[in-house]
């Protein structure tokens, strides 16, 4: 008998963790390896006890790998699905009617929503469709709006400036969110251990205003092409 109930009665496929169980395996996977066997020793008593433990976890860890592996192949073949459908039905119609400023706002609008939405829980098929449709979105919306606005620039800018936007200044971008985001997260858990507040949610708050900043951008740079596209179909010489 365990000192401690890891495990749930065995289903027919796997045993699944109690919440005792969870909180071990929470503490084990954060500790490096030399750690890991020690605590294992401290909880359980006997070589038989350590070795059917053992065996257990890496049965579930096993499980685990494979159902994340399972839940993200489905998300990308369905945005891919759902992202080429609106590209080639909906996309165009919505530039034309509603204007670039409009459809831009969709998909950070949608990304402040399941921001927010993250702050309670959720179930994991509810986060399957919300990545789903926020891939689906960047593909269909997001791609089409960024070379939209390169149409009402001049020749000489689409090819001198392009490429070094969608260059060295793309990369330089990646490199500047990858050291924010480290940076953040440092700061966010230096945060949390101060003041016993989750590092999560802290960084959900960080994430809502980037996302809040990201809209406003969009809109203006939204408003000011439709108002220069509206001026040169009223005016062809422009």
């Amino acid at each position: 008998v365990f000192p401690v109930t890891i495990w749930h009665q065995p289903d027919e496929h796997l045993h699944e963790p109690t919440p005792e169980g969870l909180k071990l395996l929470g503490e084990l996977r954060n500790l490096p390896d030399k750690e890991q066997i020690k605590k294992i020793r401290q909880v359980f008593k006997s070589p038989r006890q350590i070795s059917h433990f053992q065996s257990t976890w890496k049965a579930y860890q096993s499980q685990k790998e494979t159902d994340i592996r399972a839940f993200f192949s489905r998300i990308y073949k369905y945005q891919g699905i759902l992202g080429a459908l609106l590209l080639l039905g909906a996309s165009r119609l919505l530039f034309k009617r509603a204007g670039l400023q409009i459809s831009s706002l969709i998909l950070p609008i949608f990304s402040l929503l399941s921001g927010v939405a993250l702050l309670f829980p959720l179930e994991l098929i509810i986060l399957e469709i919300m990545l789903t449709i926020g891939g689906a979105l960047n593909y269909s919306l997001n791609n089409a709006s960024k070379e939209l606005l390169y149409t009402i620039t001049s020749e000489d800018a689409r090819f001198k400036l392009k490429p070094l936007i969608e260059g060295p200044l793309m990369r330089l971008g990646d490199v500047s969110a990858s050291f924010l985001k480290l940076g953040s997260s440092a700061l966010a858990i230096s945060l949390a251990n101060r003041f016993s507040v989750s590092a999560d949610k802290l960084m959900l708050g960080l994430s809502l205003v980037v996302i809040i900043c990201w809209i406003q951008a969009i809109s203006m740079t939204g408003k000011q092409y439709d108002a220069l596209s509206l001026a040169r179909r009223n005016s062809p010489e422009l």
